[in-house]
């Protein structure tokens, strides 16, 4: 019986038996790679797509919800303008707007610049609270007495429309004078004092004030 004398020293045979191993497991390992890696990639991608229609798809609601927000403003926004040309075009049977303006500029004489003026039905306007259209002692007292002889028209009533005028003047007394011409003239139910605090403009100390007028 014959039989197979190796010669070779044992380390080297060690390392033979090593390398055998390695490239076992690396045939192995490709092989593996090889089979599996294409079903991984094809995984990842329909992965990736799924996310991209999940994603794609939140945004387009978004984009529905604030279309769908912006809409609702505007009708709402249209439907207020409809019902302040309504409130505009009855107002415009009944009242001279050219004339109450011309009243207006007319009583306001030189010490007194306009800001602001706007026109609103009372349905938009109309202050409800208790006493708030009554002006206060401190107003009264800087008016030098002013209000205190027109206090018991600072009571609630109804109106139809009012003026909104908002300005400055040089002083609290300014604002006396032209709240009574205009209150001489008869046109308003009532002439009411929102605000009238002294502000610093660029060289000098104003009163902005706002007046409320109802008609």
């Amino acid at each position: 019986m014959k039989r197979e004398v190796n010669f070779l020293p044992l380390e080297e045979i060690s390392r033979n038996e090593k390398r055998r191993r390695y490239r076992f497991w690396f045939t192995v390992i490709s092989i593996f790679l090889i089979l599996y890696l294409p079903l991984y990639l094809n995984l990842e991608v329909k992965i990736q797509r799924e996310r991209f229609k999940i994603l794609e798809k939140s945004n387009v609601e978004e984009k529905l919800k604030e279309t769908e927000s912006e809409l609702q403003k505007l009708i709402d926004e249209q439907k207020s303008l409809k019902e302040k040309e309504s409130a505009l075009s009855s107002l415009e049977k009944n009242i001279s707007w050219a004339s109450i303006f011309y009243t207006i500029a007319e009583n306001m004489g030189e010490r007194i610049w306009l800001e602001n003026l706007s026109v609103a039905n009372s349905d938009f306007e109309q202050d409800k609270s208790e006493g708030k259209n009554r002006p206060t002692k401190d107003i009264i007292k800087a008016t030098g007495g002013f209000f205190s002889s027109l206090s018991d028209k600072y009571t609630k009533s109804d109106y139809d429309y009012i003026i909104k005028i908002e300005g400055y003047c040089f002083s609290n007394l300014d604002i006396a004078d032209f709240m009574k011409n205009l209150d001489e003239e008869g046109i308003f139910k009532r002439i009411i004092l929102e605000k009238a605090e002294r502000e610093m403009k660029k060289e000098f100390v104003a009163v902005h004030f706002k007046l409320k007028c109802e008609l």
